[in-house]
C-alpha cells in the first residue's frame, strides 16, 4: 500500500541504491535473499512498473547477474502503473525464474567461476576424402589477363610492378604440379608440400630457365602420390 505522498507504507525490501521495494527476491535453491539494484528512472525512491531490477552476485554490491522488469498494463489506451492492484500485480503474487546458471560466483570470499572443459583431436589426413576433392582444384585467375589482384604489390628490382602470379587452389597436402604447352613441352615443375590447412601454391609465370612465358593456353597436370591425378587447362593473356 502507498501513503498520500506515494511512498510505500510497508516496503518488503530495499535495493542497494536505497529504492523501496514492494517485493523481495530469494534464491530458493540455496535459501538466501538476493540483493538487487533498481534503475530508479523517475527518482521517487520506490520501484515502479517498467523500472529494471538487476540481481547482484552474492557478497557483492556492483556485480550483476540477471535483469528483469515488468511492463505496465495498458487498457483502452490508458497506461496503468503500480500500485493499481487488480489490474497488474497483486499482493502475494510470485514470479519464478529457473536457470541452470548460478546467481553467485563468490562463496565465502572464494571466487568460484565457471569452468569449461574442451576436448580436441589432432588433425588427420583422409586419403579417400582428398581423392574425392581433386575435382575442386582450380587455377586462379583463369584466364590470367595482364594482372592478378592476389599478386604481391611490392615492386621487383628494376621493374615497375610486382611478381606475376597465378595460383593453384584446393591442392592436396603433397603433390607435383607440371605445366605443359599444348604441344606437350614441359614448361615448369612445382613441388607442393604443406600442412592440411594450406592447399594453395603459386606459379610466377617463369619457365624452367627463369624466362617469362608467352601468352597462350597451358595444361597443368597435378600428381598427388597415393591420391590421384588432375588435369586443368588455363589461359594466359598478356
Amino acid at each position: 500500500d502507498t501513503l498520500g505522498d506515494g511512498s510505500l507504507s510497508s516496503p518488503l525490501d530495499t535495493s542497494v541504491n536505497n529504492v523501496k521495494l514492494p517485493f523481495y527476491v530469494e534464491n530458493v535453491t540455496e535459501g538466501y535473499r538476493i540483493k538487487v539494484y533498481v534503475r530508479d528512472v523517475n527518482g521517487n525512491r520506490r520501484w515502479d512498473l517498467g523500472e529494471d531490477v538487476m540481481f547482484l552476485e552474492r557478497g557483492t554490491t556492483n556485480r550483476t547477474t540477471w535483469q528483469v522488469y515488468f511492463e505496465p498494463v495498458r487498457e483502452g489506451g490508458v497506461e496503468y502503473r503500480y500500485p493499481r492492484v487488480g489490474v497488474d500485480l497483486r499482493q502475494g503474487d510470485e514470479f519464478w525464474v529457473r536457470t541452470r546458471r548460478s546467481f553467485n560466483t563468490i562463496e565465502g570470499g572464494v571466487m568460484d567461476v565457471d569452468s569449461f572443459r574442451l576436448e580436441v583431436r589432432g588433425h588427420r589426413y583422409d586419403v579417400n576424402l582428398a581423392s574425392s576433392l581433386l575435382d575442386r582444384i582450380r587455377v586462379v585467375p583463369n584466364p590470367y589477363v595482364g594482372i592478378n589482384e592476389l599478386e604481391p604489390v611490392s615492386k621487383l628490382p628494376g621493374q615497375v610492378r610486382g611478381e606475376r602470379r597465378i595460383y593453384f587452389d584446393g591442392l592436396p597436402r603433397e603433390c607435383v604440379i607440371r605445366i605443359y604447352t599444348l604441344s606437350g613441352e614441359l614448361v615448369k615443375e612445382i613441388y607442393h608440400n604443406s600442412g592440411v590447412d594450406n592447399g594453395r601454391e603459386y606459379w610466377n609465370l617463369l619457365n624452367r630457365d627463369g624466362l617469362g612465358v608467352s601468352y597462350g593456353v597451358y595444361i597443368a597436370h597435378i600428381d598427388a602420390p597415393g591420391i590421384g591425378q588432375k588435369l586443368i587447362k588455363f589461359a594466359i593473356i598478356k
